[in-house]
């Protein structure tokens, strides 16, 4: 009689648990917030030489700066960067330089014809390695489109360069007609 009394209990304690587990909230995960980036250019850059637009699948970041040389810096306000992000130089011939700094890497491009982009691998002592053969394969190729005032100047960044624990990105970059 004992025994069935406790073989009773275990079944009712197994039936009244299976149920409740079956029922139980999935671990919370806070979503991100909606993709927000803001940029900040040195000063005497007139308040529309850059301009951001974003979403959690694209950015397009509008450069118009005409004094030749320049830079900028993105900052992921909230969110995660998006999926693809588009650096878009209007009314340029050329752009002889173009550095990204994200995190530990630096890439450099051009639109120079015989350009190999490279990338760089920050060292202990701050400066970029941009020999090392163990370093990422990151692509970034600047594409010329348009003539004349209409001409634009795209870079389309690598999907693996940005990081979700690196809240900036810093771009500088210089025109073809400053060498």
């Amino acid at each position: 009689m004992k025994t069935r009394i406790i073989v009773t209990a275990a079944l009712f304690l197994a039936a009244v648990g299976l149920p409740a587990g079956a029922f139980a909230p999935a671990p919370h995960r806070p979503k991100p917030g909606p993709t927000r980036l803001s940029y900040q250019g040195p000063s005497g850059h007139r308040p529309d030489d850059v301009k951001v637009s974003a979403t959690a699948e694209r950015a397009v970041v509008v450069i118009t700066h005409d004094r030749g040389i320049g830079s900028a810096t993105l900052t992921l306000e909230s969110g995660e960067w998006p999926r693809r992000v588009r650096l878009e130089f209007r009314g340029r011939d050329r752009i002889s330089g173009l550095w990204l700094y994200h995190g530990d890497y630096a890439l450099a491009a051009s639109s120079s014809e015989n350009y190999q982009g490279s990338v760089g691998v920050k060292q202990k002592d701050g400066q970029y390695d941009f020999d090392s053969p163990d370093g990422p394969r990151f692509e970034l190729l600047l594409k010329r489109q348009g003539e004349g005032a209409a001409r634009v100047i795209t870079a389309d960044l690598p999907r693996d360069l940005l990081r979700s624990d690196v809240k900036t990105l810093r771009l500088d970059w210089i025109d073809d007609y400053r060498r």
